[in-house]
Parts: C-alpha cells; structure tokens; sequence
C-alpha cells in the first residue's frame, strides 16, 4: 500500500511538472505570437513600404539620368561646343614659356608599374632608376618620398612642396592608367579658355574586360557611370563625383575649397562636393584612359568597400554643410546612386549578361551595405585603405596555374555571402514545397549567385 501511494505521488508530481512546462510553453507562444503581430508584423510592413519607396527614387533617378543623358547625345551637346577649348598657341615672344606648367601626380604604394610612393626596398630602387632616367632625358621630373603611409593623405603631402606654386594645374593617374601623350594638350585648353571650370574629367577604357566574367560586368557598371550617370550631370548642373584619377584639376579650386582632406578614403569625392559647394563646374570630357580592373573577387570586394564606406563617412561628416548650402529639393532627391539596374545601357556588347549582372548586382549590394554602415558609424575599417591589386596584361601569363598553385583554400570562403545564399535556398525550397506563386524560380538564381561569390568562383584566384 505504502509503494503504491508512492507511486501515485510520483506520478502526479510528473504529471503536475509537465502541466507547468506546458503552461509555461504556452504561454512563451502566446507572447511570441503577440510580439509577432504587434511589433514584428508592423515593422516588417514598414521597412516593405520604405523599400518600395526607395526603389521608386531609384527608377525615378534611373529614369531621368537617362532621358538627360539621351538628350544630350540627340542635341550633340558635347564639351567642345558647349566650352571654348582651342589649342593653346606658343607665343613668339615668350616661347614655351606661354604654355600654362602642368603637375603630374602618381600616388602609389608598392605598386611596380610606374612611379611610386614605397616601402618596398626594390620597388623603391626601381622608381629612382625610372626617375633619373627621365631626368637625364631633360624631364622635369621629382620622386618623393614619405615616413608613414595613408594612401589618402599623398594628395594631400603632395601639395605642399614648393615647386607646386608653379604649377597652374594638377592631374593625377593612378599606377594601372596608360594616357596618351597628348593628354595634357587636349584637356588644359578647357581650363584655360574657361575660368569657371574647376575640373576637366576624362573617361576610362579597360584593357582586360574580357578577361572574366567579374571584369565583363565591371565594365558594365563603369560605362554605365561614366555614359549615363556623369553624363546626365555635366550637361545638367556641371557637376558629378571625381573619380580621383585621369581628371585635370585647376590648382586655384583646390585651394580655394580647402585643398585636400585625410578625413575618409573618399577624398576625392570630399574636394569635388566642397569645390561644388563654392560654384566650381566641372566637365566630363570625351577623352578616353586605358585602364584596368580588378581581376579578383578579393580586389573587388576591397575596393567596393572602400567605394561604399569612404561616401557613408562623408556623407556623416558634410551632412550639415550640404543642408547649409541650400541646394534645391530636387538635387538632393536625385543624387547618383551605386545602385543601378539600367548598366547595360552603357555596354550594349553585354547585354546578353544583363541577367547575370543583375544577380551579381544584388550580392554585391549586401557586400557595400556593410561597408556603408561600417563608414557611417566610424567602426573597424572606416578608414581602411587596401590598394586594389591589379595583375597587368593576365593575356601575357604564359600559365595562370602558376598563379592559382599558391592560392589559399580559406581565401574561398566568404561567410557573410554563404549565409545570405543558405537563407534565400531556404527561402526558395519552402515557397517550391508550400506555395504556388513560383516565387522560387526568382529566388533559387540568386542563391546559386551568393554561393558563387561565397565560394570565390567569380574573377581570377591568385595568392594573397
């Protein structure tokens, strides 16, 4: 009798601890599902609609840039009818000594091109020979050298040596760019017949976008930018973003806006916007500048880090001196975005890859938001510069096994994309099983892409 009351005890004791479990449960999914619709639900449909009306700014942008843009091209107005821009005559008296001195700039760091700013001590030797070289030949030219390196403070350094107050105006290259030799002569006429202008861009042209997919759809992004995006905005307001390299600089603007500023990796962008401020006009110039692109997803990523973070930053930094100025309403709603779905119009040889691009677009979007938010909130890599490697000529490799042998496997991984990528494959296997939208046809292409960019499998794959 005494063991069975004791079991009886034991039972309902049980019993009486998974009615509380239970109870407790129960009433965790209560609250859940009362957080759910609360607060969940309705933020959820807030950020949808936000979405929605951001997607609206953006075909709106696309959409007017490109009318702006086609117009331009239907009326002809090209810089040399909308600025004077003829040669510039020696003079007989003064003799070469009438043609305005142009300063040459090539801001580097351990990159074997050309002229550099190193820590390398083979590279560094390898400038200095290229400079006496050069200077023997009756060049004017100077190689300086600096303690310390932060790639966005050598503009910066660079205008402080005398022999600068003799020069009327500044260009810049970066090391991979190739100009023709007559680059000064076409571009300087702009400055010199047109006080106003501060700035005199060039366009770029890329030696390897058929050397991958990844450049094929860089150069999608970048014709895009420099055909629809620039375009629109020299022949609207005269005025659009620097692109910090092949552009020719009146010294006289630089000065006045402040000279040049260490404050993000965006400098160049920070003196345009300054200059902007102040009544500088700038123009887009039809001549064009061999360059290269970043063969690597590696190098890709790092440079649309610093392309995202350093914009965030000053945006964060100027936000009150842009209100300040009073620009009207309609110049801040369509300020050029890095989000676009119309690049193809820049590269009709690719259209056939618009699809891919897209999926590429939208992975890589997820990579500049982090950067985004990493610039504005100032944290960890803010103020990271990585130089964008570049591999030269990849045709003139006699076998790019030898570049790929020492690549390491954990480079591959990229663990932010593999999640997103995890998540949407989810996403499309739950609506295939459970749903009849089809919404999965839509989803499942752009979860392989995140696996590919995860992976790596996208540009050339060489050592770090």
């Amino acid at each position: 009798m005494q063991g069975g009351h004791a079991l009886r005890a034991v039972v309902g004791d049980q019993l009486l601890v998974a009615d509380t479990v239970a109870a407790v449960v129960e009433s965790l999914v209560q609250a859940w599902r009362q957080v759910r619709t609360e607060l969940l639900v309705p933020l959820l449909r807030g950020a949808v609609v936000m979405c929605m009306v951001l997607s609206v700014i953006v075909l709106a942008e696309k959409v007017f840039l490109g009318v702006v843009s086609l117009v331009a091209k239907l009326l002809n107005r090209r810089p040399a009818r909308l600025y004077r821009c003829d040669p510039v005559v020696e003079d007989d008296e003064a003799g070469s000594a009438s043609f305005p001195v142009v300063l040459v700039q090539i801001p580097m760091y351990n990159e074997k091109e050309v002229l550099d700013d190193s820590t390398d001590a083979i590279v560094k030797e390898l400038v200095r020979k290229e400079c006496d070289k050069w200077g023997k030949k009756g060049m004017n030219i100077k190689y300086e050298t600096r303690q310390g390196r932060v790639q966005g403070r050598q503009p910066k350094e660079g205008m402080r040596h005398g022999y600068v107050q003799g020069c009327e105006f500044v260009v810049m290259f970066d090391a991979d760019f190739q100009p023709a030799p007559d680059f000064p002569v076409r571009t300087v006429p702009f400055l010199v017949h047109n006080p106003h202008l501060a700035l005199v861009q060039t366009r770029w042209e890329f030696v390897n976008a058929n050397d991958c997919l990844l450049s094929r759809m860089q150069e999608m992004s970048m014709d895009y930018h420099f055909k629809v995006e620039q375009e629109a905005g020299s022949s609207l307001c005269n005025f659009f973003g620097y692109n910090g390299t092949a552009g020719m600089w009146r010294r006289q603007a630089i000065e006045e806006s402040g000279g040049w500023e260490d404050r993000t990796t965006a400098e160049d962008m920070d003196l345009a916007l300054r200059a902007g401020l102040l009544g500088w006009e700038f123009c887009l110039c039809c001549i064009k500048v061999k360059s290269e692109l970043p063969s690597t997803l590696k190098a890709y990523r790092s440079q649309q880090h610093r392309w995202s973070c350093g914009p965030a930053l000053l945006f964060k930094k100027m936000f009150w001196e842009i209100l300040a100025a009073r620009i009207p309403l309609w110049e801040l709603i369509f300020i050029p975005t890095t989000i676009t779905l119309l690049n193809s119009v820049g590269t009709p040889r690719s259209i056939h890859l618009t699809l891919l691009w897209v999926l590429f677009e939208n992975v890589m979007a997820l990579h500049r938001l982090k950067a985004t938010f990493i610039g504005f909130f100032e944290t960890g890599r803010a103020n990271e510069w990585i130089v964008t490697q570049k591999l030269g000529n990849i045709q003139k490799l006699k076998s790019i096994v030898r570049v790929t042998k020492s690549y390491r496997f954990k480079d591959r991984f990229h663990c932010l994309e593999l999640l997103f990528g995890g998540f949407i494959l989810m996403s499309a296997c739950y609506d295939y099983l459970y749903r009849d939208d089809h919404f999965y046809i839509f989803v499942l292409p752009q979860s392989i892409m995140y696996f590919v960019i995860g992976f790596d499998f996208m540009g050339i794959s060489v050592s770090g």
